[in-house]
């Protein structure tokens, strides 16, 4: 199980496609025949700083 985690504002577009390059490169490189499973966790932006901000103050 892959767990990614992002800032949230993505569209869903965004995070379909994303999640569409991760389960391709995993499949290329590990295995091809596993099922690939995905977590997609969107932290608000008020929780995740960079430099002493946060990237809601960003």
């Amino acid at each position: 199980m892959v767990h990614i985690y992002i800032a949230e504002g993505r569209s869903e577009e965004q995070k379909r496609e994303m999640v569409r390059r991760v389960t391709q490169a995993i499949r290329e490189t590990i295995n091809p025949q596993s099922s690939i499973e995905i977590v997609v966790h969107e932290v608000p932006r008020r929780n995740i700083a960079i430099d002493g901000k946060t990237l809601a103050e960003m």
